[in-house]
């Protein structure tokens, strides 16, 4: 598994984890829908922390510099 992510990539994901968490606490929203944002922002945590997006790998995108995803 290599790094595909760079540090702007991992703020925003951050920053949108945080946000949805934040929507989904403070505001009136049907059950259901609070539940989908919590699993949204963990999975963006979870790719954010890992530094590593299986959707980038499985379309060959690399944000970052280091990685050139198309070598192996």
């Amino acid at each position: 598994m290599k790094t595909n992510i760079n540090l702007a990539d991992k703020t925003l994901r951050l920053a949108g984890a945080i946000g949805l968490i934040v929507s989904g606490v403070y505001i009136n929203m049907p059950t259901g829908l609070e539940y989908t944002l919590f699993g949204l922002a963990g999975v963006l945590f979870l790719t954010a922390f890992l530094n590593f997006c299986p959707l980038y790998a499985l379309l060959g995108i690399s944000t970052n510099a280091k990685t050139n995803l198309s070598k192996k």
